[in-house]
């Protein structure tokens, strides 16, 4: 499509997806108001330009699936005050400039998924919340990203985790704020630049009140 897609939606319960074989666009854009918002990108494939997707106050969804997706600009996603999901399950996906997640108050999840992921600068922040665990994921096979990785959140329990294989070329920075229950782990493999924690890292759950960072099979670049 050379025009893009420019969707703008109202308050109230609101339902976008995308299927089929493929899907070729220069950009879109999402804007919703308040109420609970689902945004499903699965076409088997697609070659997009930047999307900005930007959600109100509920309990929002933006799904990614599918077999390979490459996104030439930003993918940018804001969210008012709610819990708000971002899962990005597309087996190859390729974001050139990076992904953007700024949430509001509220637990909160962003997931990445599927086999391989290339992306440019990374940067996830959320608000406050009083109960639950709002999270971080990276459960790709493998995950390289060309810039800065950046995770921030305000208070509450939160937990940032790596599963898979993750190369990391700029510097890796977590600001988790006050929270009794901040995990990081490494579950495979990680090459780092740098890594700078933050914030109250207070341990697992089950060890409240202590400091406690899980890191295997960690390589700091050079």
């Amino acid at each position: 499509m050379k025009s893009g897609f420019n969707i703008n939606l109202g308050d109230g319960t609101n339902h976008v997806s995308f299927a089929g074989i493929s899907l070729i666009t220069k950009s879109l854009t999402y804007a919703g108001g308040a109420g609970e918002d689902s945004i499903q990108l699965g076409t088997i494939s697609a070659r997009m330009g930047p999307v900005t997707i930007s959600l109100g106050e509920g309990a929002n969804s933006v799904t990614f699936s599918g077999y390979e997706l490459k996104m030439g600009g930003l993918l940018k996603i804001t969210a008012g005050a709610g819990d708000d999901t971002v899962e990005l399950g597309t087996t190859d996906l390729r974001l050139s400039k990076g992904v953007q997640f700024l949430a509001g108050d509220g637990v909160n999840g962003f997931t990445v998924a599927g086999n391989a992921f290339q992306s440019g600068p990374i940067k996830v922040e959320y608000g406050e919340h009083a109960a639950g665990v709002s999270s971080v994921l990276f459960a790709s096979t493998s995950t390289t990203v060309s810039g800065a990785m950046s995770i921030a959140a305000g208070s509450g329990n939160e937990s940032v985790t790596v599963a898979g294989e993750v190369f990391a070329g700029g510097a890796v920075n977590l600001n988790l704020g006050d929270g009794d229950h901040a995990v990081i782990t490494t579950g495979f493999s990680a090459r780092l630049s740098s890594l700078n924690v933050t914030g109250g890292l207070r341990g697992r759950h089950d060890q409240p009140g202590r400091r406690q960072v899980t890191l295997r099979a960690l390589r700091l670049l050079r």
